[in-house]
């Protein structure tokens, strides 16, 4: 899924306290101080949207983006498992 599908899903949820302006990436890359913005698409963890009332779309986009790089960094620490990179 996109990141334009997330933002769109989070934007029509009901519970979740609203704090982004629009869902231009550039937008997305500045609440979260990303060091890259414009490697904003493909860096968000694709299980992590549940969430309790009222937790920010900054949260969420938040612990989606950790838990990527963290899966990134564990991948890249670990040659020889998995395909090559």
């Amino acid at each position: 899924m996109r990141l334009s599908d997330y933002l769109k899903q989070l934007r029509e949820a009901p519970y979740i306290r609203h704090t982004l302006p629009d869902d231009d990436y550039a937008t997305v890359a500045q609440a979260l101080k990303l060091a890259h913005p414009e490697w904003v698409e493909g860096w968000f963890w694709p299980d992590t949207w549940m969430y309790t009332a009222n937790t920010s779309d900054v949260a969420i986009l938040k612990r989606a983006h950790q838990k990527m790089v963290k899966a990134v960094d564990t991948g890249l620490e670990r040659p020889g498992r998995g395909a090559a990179l």
